[in-house]
């Protein structure tokens, strides 16, 4: 994920559809990036220190990709 930040800021990094018929709706790499460096502040602002876990729980979608890369700004391990 850093490495595409860092390559290619702007390229597709997730993305989803409202359904089959519809194209792909995508979020850059350097969205995700502030996205995730959000929930990462709010978990630090909680009390989350590094190599705490916290749980998460959700289906497969971009948010909970992003909240799994939030986890791994702030230093914690995201488990399911």
């Amino acid at each position: 994920f850093q490495y595409g930040v860092k390559r290619q800021p702007d390229a597709p990094c997730l993305g989803r559809r409202t359904s089959a018929d519809t194209p792909y709706e995508w979020s850059s790499y350097a969205s995700v990036q502030t996205e995730a460096a959000k929930i990462g502040s709010f978990l630090k602002s909680l009390g989350v220190t590094r190599g705490q876990r916290v749980g998460l729980s959700g289906k497969n979608a971009p948010e909970y990709l992003t909240a799994v890369q939030g986890c791994f700004w702030a230093g914690a391990t995201a488990v399911r």
